[in-house]
């Protein structure tokens, strides 16, 4: 594949990400004003459902998994910085290259694997809340595992193919996303990259 190849599938995955953290969200607020309300209706009126409490657990695996890969796109995931920020810039290109295609991709694509078995598996048996007769099924709740696996391991093929090719000497503006909004991406310090 050309170096315009793998900048196109590079957007490619990058838009999809982009697209998925977008859908998602607005369970942020939702979930918040969920879990405001139904804490203060069980407080003061000793009221609690169990939908609403599973509920809270669909909309934070939702949140967190499938945002996992959106959050990398944009560069807020935890990382330490507190060598890697002084490094010359090709340094930090190997070290993110090695990172995403060395460790981070084939983890997530075992745990697409191992999740996807556990999802299957869950939604043959149409598996639901064991301690209540009406409650939300749990295929959607493990659905959000390998989804959101797979998500982070093509973001992060796709930040390893960015940093390679950098390294191989293309300009950062050529692998910018196709519409990711510069301005709102966070400024990384010194040396920061157009990713």
């Amino acid at each position: 594949m050309t170096a315009d190849g793998l900048v196109r599938l590079c957007a490619t995955i990058d838009r999809l990400n982009r697209r998925a953290g977008e859908a998602i969200r607005w369970l942020v607020p939702v979930i918040c004003i969920v879990t405001v309300m139904h804490g203060l209706s069980r407080r003061l009126f000793s009221l609690a459902w169990n939908h609403v409490s599973e509920a809270q657990w669909y909309m934070f695996a939702a949140m967190f998994m499938i945002g996992a890969g959106y959050t990398l796109l944009r560069d807020e995931h935890v990382r330490i910085d507190v060598l890697s920020r002084h490094f010359p810039p090709g340094l930090r290109d190997g070290i993110e290259l090695t990172g995403h295609l060395g460790f981070l991709l084939p983890i997530s694509a075992y745990l697409v694997w191992f999740t996807a078995g556990m999802f299957w598996v869950s939604l043959l048996q149409n598996e639901g809340p064991p301690d209540v007769v009406v409650g939300l099924p749990r295929w959607v709740l493990i659905g959000f595992m390998p989804a959101g696996f797979l998500l982070l391991g093509l973001q992060s093929l796709s930040q390893g193919l960015k940093a390679g090719l950098r390294l191989a000497g293309h300009r950062p503006e050529a692998i910018v996303t196709a519409g990711l909004d510069l301005a709102r991406t966070p400024a990384a310090g010194p040396g920061h990259r157009l990713s």
